[in-house]
């Protein structure tokens, strides 16, 4: 399933051996209230971790993945975009 998440970045983590997507970074996102979990490929990061920085606005477009080894249904980034912030 596909999904939107658009709000604030509300609290950043990374994943940690043997997660399914590990290494891979993980973001809290404060979308209309609901905190929801995103977990973002390295391969997305382009080595800026600065810019994912808790109070940041993204928009965040992926899909999510039954995973069983899991027991959950992670959703997972294929694209983030991160609105500019202005001092």
């Amino acid at each position: 399933m596909y999904f939107v998440i658009e709000g604030p970045i509300a609290d950043v983590d990374s994943t940690t051996a043997p997660d399914a997507y590990h290494p891979a970074l993980v973001l809290v996102v404060d979308a209309a209230g609901e905190l929801e979990q995103v977990v973002i490929p390295n391969a997305l990061l382009n080595g800026d971790l600065a810019r994912f920085s808790v109070g940041a606005r993204v928009t965040i477009h992926g899909y999510q993945v039954e995973d069983a080894a899991l027991g959950a249904i992670p959703r997972i980034a294929h694209s983030v975009s991160i609105e500019p912030q202005f001092d």
